[in-house]
């Protein structure tokens, strides 16, 4: 207050006689005193500055330059945007996803989903888990193609072609190329047979089984039966 009365709320001036007084032999102490304090905030800031970074360099290291992120890429990606959000979450304070984005490095997508997760570990008062990206459709077809495979085997769905017509097929499982006798579905209705491999064991007991509930929609199940079921033919509508 003093200083800004004898400057006159002048900010050169007060620069002036703050330096000048600082200068003063008499003054030694303070003048140490006074860039000590200011050596500490810029170290602060510029350990601020490292961190911050260092999170936007490492979430920039975990992305592949033109595809998609590998699965373990893309959840240390995703707990660290949850990292980054809690304490602003937590305050309520107010930025946009699109500054946030800016900020991490990340997409405004990845910002509302981490926004949306610290919600609710907050609300709930729990730990996080371990968030892990969904499977890709293509993933969950190559995991399918054995199960699916065997499915179309089953007696109990399919029956032997009665022409004995063999065809060359790959298995699945060894990527061996087999000569297959042709069968022929006991339905002819593809939303049918999507639904009997649905309910099946080959599905309930084992795919689910042995991938930890993965699913497999209508859209995979065709591609899949491009792929492994060519040996399968649908009967005719109206037999005669």
């Amino acid at each position: 207050a003093m200083l800004f009365a004898i400057s006159k709320g002048d900010i050169n001036r007060a620069g002036m006689m703050l330096s000048k007084f600082l200068c003063d032999k008499s003054n030694e102490h303070l003048k140490d005193m006074v860039f000590q304090a200011i050596k500490s905030k810029n170290e602060y800031s510029n350990l601020s500055d490292f961190i911050l970074a260092g999170i936007k360099d490492s979430i920039s290291h975990h992305s592949l330059g033109d595809g998609t992120r590998a699965i373990a890429a893309e959840t240390f990606v995703k707990n660290v945007v949850v990292a980054c959000l809690f304490r602003i979450v937590k305050d309520g304070a107010h930025f946009t996803n699109a500054a946030l984005s800016k900020a991490i490095g990340v997409t405004f997508h990845q910002v509302t989903i981490a926004r949306t997760q610290v919600q609710k570990l907050l609300e709930t008062n729990s730990i996080v888990s371990t968030l892990q990206r969904k499977p890709r459709k293509d993933f969950v077809r190559v995991k399918a193609e054995p199960y699916v495979y065997d499915f179309l085997q089953d007696d109990a769905y399919t029956k032997l072609d009665p022409k004995k017509v063999l065809t060359e097929v790959i298995d699945p499982r060894t990527g061996e190329k087999v000569m297959m006798p042709k069968r022929i579905w006991f339905t002819w209705n593809k939303h049918q047979q999507h639904e009997l491999f649905l309910r099946s064991d080959y599905y309930l007991n084992q795919f689910q089984r042995d991938h930890n509930g993965a699913t497999i929609g209508y859209t995979v199940w065709m591609k899949l039966l491009a792929k492994v079921g060519t040996f399968v033919r649908s009967p005719p509508k109206n037999p005669n």
